[in-house]
């Protein structure tokens, strides 16, 4: 099992969504704990340790730590905005 964190700006854009794609939202990044690599999950060229995770219109971006079995979710937002950030 996997420890997955959320950052302070990940967990601020979740708090802002509707109820219906929060718990999407989340109920993706609690089913990365046993795996984070399931789904539609690709490394973003250009960043060491960054993936991204597709749920819907909104991306996961998250940086996985093998070794320690530590996941944190670095940013979640729309696919639009969501790249803009990095």
């Amino acid at each position: 099992m996997y420890t997955v964190e959320t950052t302070k700006c990940a967990r601020k854009y979740l708090d802002a969504l509707d109820a219906i794609t929060r718990n999407r939202l989340v109920e993706a990044i609690r089913e990365m704990s046993s795996d984070p690599f399931s789904g539609d999950v690709k490394k973003l060229s250009g960043h060491h340790l960054l993936y991204r995770k597709r749920v819907g219109n909104f991306r996961i971006l998250f940086e996985v730590y093998e070794r320690r079995l530590f996941v944190v979710i670095v940013d979640v937002a729309s696919r639009g905005e969501v790249y803009k950030r990095l």
